[in-house]
């Protein structure tokens, strides 16, 4: 699966493109700060969420990412 056909980011995908680690971003998770899913042990970010928290840090949108409003539970319809 190609980076423009994911729904989803890790934590470790928003933390490189903000430039801070994996945990800062899990801890913003744990504090309600970033809306994501817990699946397991891990946590994603939908996309539509990483582009509202780049934008909310000033920071550019990556091509792959996108701007279009993607239902993260698409699938389960």
């Amino acid at each position: 699966m190609s980076k423009k056909e994911k729904k989803f980011l890790s934590t470790a995908e928003l933390g490189g493109l903000l430039g801070v680690t994996r945990q800062t971003v899990r801890n913003w998770f744990l504090k309600g700060q970033v809306k994501a899913y817990r699946i397991g042990q891990n946590i994603k970010i939908p996309k539509a969420e990483a582009v509202r928290i780049l934008q909310h840090f000033g920071q550019p949108i990556p091509r792959w990412l996108g701007t279009e409003e993607a239902n993260p539970l698409e699938f389960l319809e």
